[in-house]
């Protein structure tokens, strides 16, 4: 039942999902662009459901919109290592959790 829920996840929540881990990883750093086009065109999707993503990660303070910039990784995600790796445990441990 896991896997079948895991599939069925939404254009946003998959991106969403790519983004986070690849801030958390370290892969985005902190600083660095996140342009809406390039995102869609990797997933080869509309930009509609990436700018619901991109929101949705400012709201959780991974991403920063700056004025004539455009929405950068936020600087304050520069944690320590171990702090990284509990917010990736984090991350990770949601979609297995039980839901019955």
């Amino acid at each position: 039942m896991k896997d079948r829920l895991l599939k069925n996840k939404t254009l946003r929540e998959e991106v969403v999902d790519f983004l986070r881990l690849r801030i958390l990883r370290g892969e985005i750093k902190p600083g660095e662009r996140i342009v809406e086009s390039e995102v869609a065109n990797y997933f080869n999707i509309s930009r509609g459901p990436v700018r619901e993503a991109v929101r949705q990660l400012e709201q959780e303070g991974l991403l920063a919109y700056q004025r004539n910039k455009g929405c950068l990784v936020s600087p304050q995600e520069t944690k320590t290592k171990g702090e990284s790796k509990r917010l990736r445990i984090k991350v990770v441990e949601i979609p297995g959790c039980d839901l019955m």
